[in-house]
């Protein structure tokens, strides 16, 4: 048993041979310079972090400034879009045969004001003539909501700085946001980035809230007046003449719940509008002056049927490339894009324009038997 515990008994290692000391060493070397470029590579990366902290700051992702996500922009605005049928449904005529009460004057003005939203050229009735009787049975509708967003486009969407203050000599003189505007095209015509960096800048210097500085005096001042903006623009709207002929006879009431209502659509797109300026994106509207050749087609990545004129593939067999090949006649809303940037540049498309095709040749006398058939499928 003795001498089986001393079998058991490890036995000393041997003495390393000389020779595979170099061998040991150069492994040890290679560990040490390893863990030191390690070591060198971490301070690398921290400083690295540091700096791109900065440009966090400096180019627009630094998460104080993030007020809505660039990804949701696209269902915002589609959001007013369908808000705005909405409103257009309960306060719009019932077909498009109330219309005719309208004198040719009224219906030029319309047009004018929807100029960029039908077919450059064409006079009410040829335009008129050419829908199918679907369509034109929810002319009214259209009008309606295609001249709210419009407007609301326009008034948001065309001048990055609309809200800031404006102290004019005189009448003939151009307003500040209308200077800063000018500017703004200038310095994107020589550098767009660098163009886009200056507009963000801009306007989070001239509407930033508490998460975003301690000095919010100015900030807040031009928040403020772009909410009163907001509710001039409404109350303009609803006041104008040319609206008011599309909307059918109410009692004062409904004047005034239709009052709150677009106003508060209104002070909402003001909000976004100014939290949008705050990114190096921006957003850009394309109407049919700027699409062309102006034909449909179903797997366009820019243009989407109206439920209208889907109702109407019926006429091309019910395929979905039934009506393929169709003049574009109306928009209710443009393309919408996410353009610009401060780093990399984009110019991709967030919301379709939904657009009404030329129909088929029919015999007016269809109209009055057509049923409305309405969708707000597709975006």
């Amino acid at each position: 048993m003795a001498s089986s515990k001393k079998e058991d008994k490890a036995e000393p290692s041997a003495p390393l041979d000389a020779s595979a000391r170099p061998e040991l060493d150069e492994k040890d070397e290679l560990i040490r310079t390893l863990k030191s470029k390690l070591c060198r590579c971490e301070e690398w990366i921290k400083g690295k972090e540091e700096v791109f902290e900065e440009i966090d700051i400096r180019l627009g992702t630094f998460m104080a400034w993030i007020a809505t996500d660039p990804s949701a922009w696209g269902k915002r605005l589609q959001g007013f879009w369908s808000a705005f049928r909405q409103t257009a449904r309960g306060d719009g005529y019932e077909s498009g045969a109330d219309l005719d009460c309208l004198s040719r004057e009224q219906k030029q003005l319309v047009l004018a004001k929807l100029d960029g939203y039908y077919k450059p050229g064409l006079e009410w009735d040829e335009l008129v003539s050419r829908l199918s009787p679907n369509a034109r049975s929810l002319l009214p509708r259209w009008l309606i909501t295609a001249m709210i967003f419009k407007d609301m486009a326009d008034r948001f969407w065309t001048n990055p700085f609309w809200y800031l203050e404006d102290e004019q000599d005189g009448p003939t003189s151009t307003s500040l946001p209308a200077q800063l505007q000018s500017l703004h095209q200038e310095f994107m015509k020589v550098d767009v980035r660098q163009g886009c960096l200056w507009r963000r800048t801009t306007t989070r210097l001239s509407a930033a809230l508490k998460r975003q500085t301690d000095y919010t005096e100015f900030g807040e001042k031009n928040r403020a007046r772009g909410q009163e903006l907001a509710r001039k623009w409404a109350s303009e709207l609803l006041a104008d003449k040319t609206f008011q002929c599309l909307l059918k006879p109410g009692e004062r009431r409904d004047a005034e719940y239709r009052l709150y209502e677009i106003t508060g659509f209104y002070q909402e797109a003001a909000s976004l509008a100014i939290d949008i300026s705050f990114h190096g994106y921006y957003v850009e509207f394309q109407d049919l002056r700027a699409l062309q050749p102006l034909v449909y087609h179903h797997k366009s990545d820019k243009l989407s049927l109206c439920g209208a004129c889907r109702a109407d593939r019926t006429s091309g067999g019910g395929r979905e490339d039934g009506l393929d090949g169709r003049e574009v006649l109306m928009i209710e809303r443009p393309v919408m894009y996410r353009a610009g940037g401060t780093l990399e540049l984009r110019h991709e498309v967030i919301g379709k324009a939904y657009v009404w095709v030329e129909g088929d040749p029919t015999d007016p006398d269809k109209d009055e038997q057509a049923q409305p058939v309405d969708s707000t499928e597709g975006f």
